[in-house]
């Protein structure tokens, strides 16, 4: 494990979750795939094109855009790979995190106190935070910082799908409190949201730069060695969080 993550042990999730690790919803493995095609500055939009095509769901959505009124071409796409070269990386990798994000894993479960609608508003609106702001400082991939920002608070889901505490009751608490909400999650759930989500980021194989700034959003970061551009990320997704 790479020593600058310093993730939870296996031990610690099963001491803040009701069910074996195995029974938690798994990370859409496409959209896995997918993101990795998107931080590999060598691939190719035919690798894009052939992985999209794997899965319906997100190919109806592509080519729907595609064909959308907003880009007002003449001519109907009918073709997956026509599409996503019209749309390009950044969209597609928009598109396709909400579809399988939202739709397989925010809607799976019991949904109690915890309003997902309202968390997912967040989520969106952090990701967008995240993509302004890497423009204004010249991150050079702005769509990753969307895709970071989008998915930083993801350990709230598994809280509420699996916590021992109950987090709707938690989250329902917690709004007349005065001290920070992770302050609160580490004492009553006895660990973090970002801890528990980066743990599931890096189960699910997805790229560093989603595990570091779950994990790091909400922790000091300064003394663990990691580059300029990594510190950047976390800074990014922490003020967008912290301005949502």
């Amino acid at each position: 494990m790479n020593d600058k993550l310093m993730l939870p042990l296996e031990s610690d999730i099963q001491r803040v979750l009701m069910l074996d690790v195995k029974e938690i919803p798994s990370f859409p493995p496409v959209m896995a795939k997918l993101l990795k095609i998107c931080s590999d500055k060598d691939a190719a939009m035919s690798d894009l094109s052939r992985l999209v095509e794997t899965d319906p769901g997100i190919s109806a959505k592509v080519l729907g855009i595609a064909n959308s009124p907003l880009y007002g071409l003449r001519q109907k796409i009918r073709a997956v790979s026509e599409a996503v070269i019209l749309l390009g990386f950044d969209e597609i990798r928009k598109i396709a995190l909400g579809v399988t994000v939202f739709e397989k894993v925010l809607k799976s479960g019991n949904q109690k106190k915890f309003d997902r609608i309202f968390f997912w508003r967040h989520c969106l609106c952090v990701a967008i935070l995240s993509q302004l702001i890497a423009g204004e400082i010249k991150y050079p991939t702005p769509g990753e910082a969307y895709t970071c920002g989008l998915l930083h608070d993801m350990g709230k889901i598994f809280f509420d799908l699996q916590g021992r505490v109950n987090y709707g009751d938690f989250i329902t608490k917690e709004a007349k409190c005065t001290t920070p909400l992770i302050m609160d999650e580490r004492e009553l759930m006895g660990m973090g949201h970002d801890d528990l989500g980066a743990y599931y980021d890096f189960l699910w194989n997805l790229p560093e730069s989603i595990v570091l700034t779950t994990k790091y959003h909400h922790q000091q970061f300064g003394h663990i060695g990691l580059s300029k551009e990594e510190m950047q990320l976390i800074s990014i997704v922490s003020l967008a969080d912290f301005l949502a």
